[in-house]
C-alpha cells in the first residue's frame, strides 16, 4: 500500500548536540515523513542548526484553551503541542511525535502502515484503565471511566488530533462555568478521550523493543543499551543537561556510588566539562565528605582537580569535636561551614570546651602554603585570640607553622580578615588551626588557605 502522508515531529525547548543527534536518528527511521521540530520558544528563540523548525509560544487562546496550571500548561498538556501541529501542518494522515529525549533505534513506518491498514488512530505506551494510586487519578475523574498512557513517543491520525480538540473545548466550556475544578494531564486526557469516542488505539510494544521506554533512570546517549538496535529508549540525555537532571532528583554522592544510575550514566561521560557542576553541587549542599569522591574519579581519567585560588574552599574539613551548638552533629559537616558557599553571619561552627580543640581541612593535594586567613566568630570573639598554624603532609606528622601567642584581638570582620603571610611558603596537604590556653570552645566564621598546587620541584 502507499505510505500515508505523516509528518515526524521532535518536541524541543532548547537545543544542543545531544538532541541534534537524537533527532537525526529519529528522523532517519521516519525516511518518508515530513521532518520538523516542534520548538517552544516561549523564551525566545532558540536555533535547531538545519532542521525544519514550528515554533510556537504557550499561549493557546485562539485554540479557546486556557494556561492550567499556569507556568507549565505546556508540560501538562502535551495535547496542546498537537494541536498546534496539526494546526500549522494540516494536509498529513497521521503524526509521530516524540520527546527530545527519546532514542528511537528502530523504523517507524510499519506502524504508519499498520495504523493506516486497520484505521488506528493513535499509539501510545502503556495504555490501561487510570490506577486509583497515579499521582494524577483526581484530575483524570474529570472525564468518565478515565484511562492512562505514556506519550514519550506517540502517533496519532489527523482526525484523532481533532478530537482532542474539541473535547479540550468542551472541558474548557465545563472548567469556566464552574461545572467542574478537574483538569486533566495528557497522559489521562488523550487516552479517555480515544475510548469514549471509540477510536482504536494500539501499542507501541507491538512495533518496537520499549523495556527501557520509561520514566527513569537517565541514561547517556553515549551508554550502548541506548543504541540497542530495535528499541526504543527514555529518558536520554548527555553532559551537563544529564548532571542537572540527576542533582534535581538524587544527592550528588550517587554519582560517584558504583552501581547506581548516575554513576553509571556518568561512566560513559566526558567528566572534564561536568566536573565543574559536580564540584559546586558537592560544595553548595555542604557535602565535602564528597569532594575525595570527584578528585579521585577525575584522578583516575587523568585529570586535574579544579583547584580554586583559596585552596581550602570545598575540601574536606573536620573538628576535634561537636557540641549542642554545633550546626551539624557530624564533625565534617559541621566543619564544613567555614570554607563552604556562605560565610555565616555568626559562627560556621562550634567545638565543645576542650583543651587544644582545632579545626583541619584537607587540601586533597599537596600544596604551596603562601597565605591564611581567618575570620572569628562576631559574638565573644575573644574566645580566639592565641592559637597556632600546623602543617601536615600526611596527617600523622604535624608541624608548627605559625603561633600567636600575644592577646590581641583576632578581626571578627570578613572584609578585613586576620592574615598570616608567609615569607617562606610552606609545603602541606593538612593544614589545623589549633586554639592554645584554658579549655574552651573554638567557633569562627571563614578559615581560607591561598597558595599553589604543589609542583614536583616542590617535594625535593
Amino acid at each position: 500500500m502507499t505510505l500515508p502522508r505523516y509528518v515526524a515531529a521532535m518536541r524541543a525547548y532548547k537545543w544542543n548536540d545531544d538532541i541534534a543527534g537524537l533527532a537525526a536518528r529519529f528522523f532517519a527511521n521516519c525516511p518518508g515523513a515530513r521532518h520538523v521540530i516542534l520548538m517552544n520558544e516561549a523564551h525566545g528563540p532558540v536555533s535547531c542548526g538545519t532542521f525544519e523548525k514550528v515554533p510556537h509560544d504557550e499561549d493557546f487562546g485562539r485554540f479557546g484553551l486556557p494556561e492550567w496550571p499556569v507556568g507549565q500548561s505546556l508540560w501538562y498538556n502535551g495535547d496542546y503541542a498537537y494541536i498546534f501541529l496539526r494546526d500549522a501542518l494540516p494536509d498529513y494522515d497521521f503524526y509521530i511525535v516524540t520527546e527530545s529525549d527519546v532514542a528511537v533505534n528502530t523504523s517507524l513506518e510499519p506502524l504508519v502502515r499498520h495504523a493506516a491498514a486497520q484505521a488506528i488512530d493513535a499509539t501510545m505506551h502503556w495504555v490501561q484503565p487510570a490506577d486509583p494510586g497515579w499521582y494524577w487519578y483526581g484530575q483524570a475523574l474529570a472525564q468518565q471511566d478515565p484511562w492512562q498512557a505514556c506519550l514519550f513517543l506517540a502517533m496519532f491520525s489527523g482526525r484523532a488530533i481533532d478530537l482532542m480538540l474539541r473535547e479540550r473545548r468542551r472541558l474548557a466550556a465545563r472548567l469556566e462555568a464552574g461545572d467542574t475544578a478537574l483538569w486533566p494531564i495528557v497522559e489521562s486526557f488523550i487516552p479517555t478521550a480515544m475510548r469514549a469516542a471509540g477510536m482504536a488505539v494500539s501499542e507501541i510494544r507491538d512495533f518496537a523493543d520499549t523495556r527501557l521506554l520509561e520514566y527513569r533512570p537517565f541514561k547517556s546517549p553515549r551508554d550502548p543499551d541506548v543504541l540497542r538496535p530495535g528499541s526504543l529508549v527514555h529518558p536520554v540525555a548527555g553532559g551537563e543537561d544529564l548532571v542537572r537532571r540527576f542533582l534535581a532528583e538524587t544527592p550528588v554522592s550517587e554519582f560517584f556510588r558504583p552501581g547506581s544510575p548516575a554513576c553509571t550514566a556518568l561512566s560513559f561521560e566526558a567528566l572534564a566539562p561536568v566536573a565543574g557542576l559536580l564540584w559546586d553541587a558537592l560544595i553548595r549542599n555542604g557535602d565535602h565528605r564528597g569532594v575525595p569522591l570527584l578528585h579521585a574519579a577525575m584522578r583516575a581519567r587523568g585529570l586535574v582537580f579544579p583547584h580554586r585560588r583559596d585552596l581550602a574552599y570545598g575540601k574536606p574539613s573536620r573538628l576535634s569535636s561537636v557540641s549542642e551548638w554545633s550546626r551539624d552533629l557530624d564533625p565534617e559537616r559541621d566543619a564544613a561551614g567555614a570554607n563552604g558557599v556562605a560565610m555565616h553571619e555568626e559562627c560556621a561552627f562550634h567545638t565543645a570546651s576542650e583543651p587544644d580543640a582545632w579545626w583541619m581541612v584537607d587540601l586533597l593535594d599537596e600544596c604551596v602554603i603562601d597565605q591564611v586567613r581567618i575570620v572569628n566568630r562576631g559574638r565573644i570573639p575573644e574566645r580566639f585570640r592565641t592559637f597556632v598554624i600546623e602543617s601536615s603532609r600526611d596527617g600523622a606528622l604535624w608541624r608548627e607553622r605559625l603561633t600567636k601567642a600575644d592577646d590581641l584581638p583576632v578581626s571578627s570582620d570578613a572584609d578585613a580578615p586576620w592574615s598570616a603571610d608567609f615569607q617562606d611558603p610552606f609545603l602541606a596537604r593538612f593544614v589545623r588551626i589549633r586554639r592554645l590556653g584554658e579549655p574552651d570552645y573554638l567557633h569562627l566564621r571563614r578559615v581560607q588557605l591561598f597558595g599553589r598546587l604543589a609542583l614536583p620541584i616542590d617535594a625535593d
